[in-house]
């Protein structure tokens, strides 16, 4: 089953939410498909080419904590999780990072922000 998760970036304090690209799982195969990348803002780090890879991409895997983390095993509970998932964890930290605006999320996260600033909180949103 294919799973897809979508990459955004959301500009001026939440008040513009741009999809920059998608990343799709087949299986063990991922698919990043760019889209809407904007050469002034975070998003120009992204590749401007599909990429397919057998594992997960490494834009997406560095936003992951890492599996030798001492306390993994408690990261990994915090997000409901009982083993290390890749996929998983980046959708359920939505691959958020302190240094930028981009995360990826569900279908469904990215139909909420869209329709709701209020059930999408900034606070929420951006760390």
């Amino acid at each position: 089953m294919n799973e897809i998760l979508y990459i955004v970036e959301i500009i001026d304090n939440g008040s513009k939410v741009s999809v920059i690209a998608t990343l799709t799982r087949e299986d063990d195969h991922y698919i990043f498909t760019p889209y809407n990348l904007n050469p002034n803002s975070v998003s120009r780090f992204y590749p401007k080419v599909v990429i397919k890879s057998k594992g997960m991409p490494a834009m997406a895997e560095r936003r992951l904590y890492s599996k030798n983390r001492p306390d993994i095993k408690e990261i990994l509970a915090r997000y409901g999780l009982q083993s290390y998932d890749k996929w998983e964890l980046l959708k359920r930290t939505r691959g958020r990072l302190l240094t930028d605006n981009i995360q990826y999320l569900t279908k469904e996260e990215l139909e909420i922000l869209k329709e709701s600033k209020n059930i999408f909180p900034l606070s929420v949103l951006r760390i």
